[in-house]
């Protein structure tokens, strides 16, 4: 068979008198090489006979018969999921098409790489379904349509909520605008006899049809609402730092998913998403909530109410998105870097962070003093010390407590050999950075906070039964308690085991 670009799929029951003229019209109109696929839903008029014989006089068709009419979009997924070709065309069987029918849509989305469907009807939504009239192309119609076959690879063809027929079609068509893709009707010759099919079907198609009306008003209700993806989104994360900047890549999924939706974030945190793309506004704490929002998102507490979960991931499933990479983000500019190189050594040098949020977090200030004599005598790091006001003070070399934004203290660790801190919003930080990092845990996991575990050593206890119990805490606990009273897990961290773990990280760097 030469090689094509298009698979042509329709799905058949009965009337044999529109399904013949189609895939004539098709073999004498279509000017160049498809692969056509039919799958006959229990047909029992003599189609499957037809179907036979014309799979046995031409290569490029490839029939398939099933006992049992399971309807339109069930089907259609079917042969989609086997399409290799790079463009599929849907079509219904009740259709004639005329010469070059398929030219102008292939040829508009070679063009325009942003447009994901085209078919010669593309109608308005009717106002009782809800909303206004738009006056626009804001569907597809079913019966003939072209999508590429790499929008498949992210979208399946159609939604598993419709059952047997209608909606589906416009449900698609609204997916792919959602996620930022065009749509197009383009007229071409091309003849259809609207619900040829329904005609013979014994199926309760009209209770068919309000069933799955009402999954798609329930499902698109918003944009029916605003005939619009504009959707007006509040994401609420009061804190801590760390934890805001645990719900980047969360973001990064939403506008992926919603290109075109408004997207604001309340927290008390606002530093961390300075700047970054995937945010329209950020709002401070206590703003008011009967502005006119579409969809709101109170994260308060949300990883601390679900233990055992990675953050990141707790916040994808809490928004409904999939985020491709759990890197968070944090964006900084040159300037960032220009008052970083004013204030760091010239000579390699490791960061610290003491930290001074979780008294169960904390290691002894006397044992990082110690450390960091032996990574200036043993591996001849300087070091810089970050933090905030109440960060303990080392007294050894570089101070620059409260002199770094946080996107000063990124452009720090962009140049930093190495980094030791507890876990905290400076450990993220690192990680995102990739620098070296020795990080301290006791009180929470290892695994649910350490993203880049090649560039990391988590240091911990290594006798203790109860490490981690922050993550057991009732839902609503927000700081960690020690219920032995001791710290023990944070106090049998001793200074040689640090420092193998920095030599460590540095010597696999």
């Amino acid at each position: 068979m030469e090689t094509c670009r298009l698979t042509i799929n329709i799905v058949v029951h009965n009337r044999l008198d529109v399904t013949k003229p189609c895939v004539e019209s098709l073999y004498a109109n279509t000017t160049e090489p498809f692969v056509l696929q039919i799958i006959d839903n229990a047909s029992s008029d003599g189609t499957w006979n037809y179907l036979e014989e014309l799979a046995s006089r031409h290569s490029n068709a490839r029939v398939i018969r099933k006992r049992r009419n399971l309807g339109f979009p069930v089907r259609q997924n079917e042969m989609a999921n086997a399409v290799k070709t790079p463009y599929l065309c849907v079509l219904n069987n009740d259709v004639v098409v005329g010469a070059g029918w398929q030219e102008p849509l292939i040829e508009a989305l070679e063009r325009n790489p942003r447009l994901a469907q085209v078919g010669p009807s593309g109608p308005s939504i009717p106002v009782h379904l809800g909303g206004f009239w738009p006056g626009k192309a804001e569907y597809i119609e079913g019966w003939c349509f072209i999508i590429p076959r790499r929008i498949l690879d992210k979208f399946i063809l159609f939604s598993q909520d419709y059952h047997f027929g209608y909606f589906e079609d416009t449900d698609l068509s609204l997916r792919l605008q959602e996620a930022g893709y065009r749509i197009a009707a383009i007229p071409v010759p091309i003849a259809h006899k609207h619900s040829a099919t329904r005609q013979v079907c014994e199926q309760d198609v009209t209770g068919y049809e309000i069933r799955n009306r009402l999954i798609f008003q329930n499902r698109w209700r918003t944009y029916l609402g605003r005939r619009s993806f504009g959707y007006r989104c509040k994401i609420i994360r009061p804190a801590a730092y760390g934890d805001v900047l645990m719900l980047t890549p969360a973001l990064r999924a939403l506008r992926e998913k919603w290109p075109h939706a408004f997207i604001a974030v309340e927290t008390g945190c606002p530093e961390v998403l300075l700047h970054n793309p995937c945010v329209n506004q950020i709002l401070p704490m206590g703003s008011d909530h009967r502005d006119d929002w579409d969809f709101v998102w109170d994260l308060t507490d949300f990883p601390e109410n679900h233990p055992g979960e990675p953050p990141i991931k707790a916040y994808c499933e809490a928004l409904g998105v999939s985020a491709e990479t759990l890197r968070p983000e944090f964006a900084i500019h040159d300037w960032d870097r220009a008052q970083a190189n004013s204030l760091i050594p010239k000579e390699p040098f490791a960061v610290f962070h003491t930290g001074k949020s979780w008294s169960t977090k904390m290691w002894s200030i006397d044992r990082f003093k110690s450390l960091a004599l032996m990574l200036q005598e043993n591996l001849c790091l300087r070091i810089v010390e970050v933090g905030n006001g109440e960060t303990c003070k080392l007294w050894i070399d570089y101070d620059l407590r409260r002199k770094l934004t946080w996107q000063g203290l990124e452009a720090v660790l962009e140049k930093a050999s190495l980094f030791v801190g507890v876990d905290s919003g400076p450990a993220h930080i690192a990680q995102i950075v990739g620098t070296p990092a020795v990080i301290l845990f006791g009180p929470t996991e290892p695994k649910l906070l350490v993203h880049f575990t090649h560039r990391v050593r988590a240091v911990r206890s290594s006798n203790l039964r109860c490490l981690g119990c922050y993550h057991l805490h009732p839902p609503g606990a927000r700081y960690a308690e020690c219920f032995r009273g001791d710290v023990k897990c944070m106090e049998d961290i001793s200074v040689a085991r640090v420092f193998d773990a920095a030599k460590g990280v540095l010597d696999n760097d």
